[in-house]
């Protein structure tokens, strides 16, 4: 983690009942899911989680499915991770913010594009 800053990891639980690996950084009424590209994972983000939490935001990075630690069940394709964005946003939700935004870059842009239509609880993706 980048020096000073305050961060916490936990898992989160799909509906679909996949363990999803967590980061979350910040607080306040606003949250961002941060999405990552592929190859890669939520490590991707941490050097961007300073700049969310020095302007208040509440970010949470996560694994997707099929991305280590995260659980692998054997779908992989984009139209299979709306699951984990809902996760990430209702793990933001449950800690107190109250406007959620869904950022991803590269693959996880794609898969929050595919899965807009089907997030609750969004103010944009």
């Amino acid at each position: 983690m980048p020096h000073g800053l305050q961060a916490q990891t936990s898992w989160l639980r799909t509906s679909d009942r996949v363990r999803l690996y967590a980061v979350e950084a910040g607080s306040g009424s606003t949250g961002v899911v941060l999405a990552h590209e592929s190859p890669g994972g939520l490590c991707g983000w941490i050097p961007a989680l300073p700049t969310f939490t020095a302007h208040g935001i509440r970010a949470l990075a996560f694994d997707f499915r099929g991305f280590p630690p995260s659980a692998s069940p054997p779908n992989r394709t984009s139209g299979h991770f709306a699951p984990d964005l809902q996760a990430a946003v209702d793990a933001l939700r449950a800690d107190g913010a109250r406007k959620v935004f869904v950022v991803g870059a590269s693959f996880g842009g794609a898969a929050a594009l595919d899965a807009a239509p089907n997030l609750h609880d969004v103010a944009a993706s």
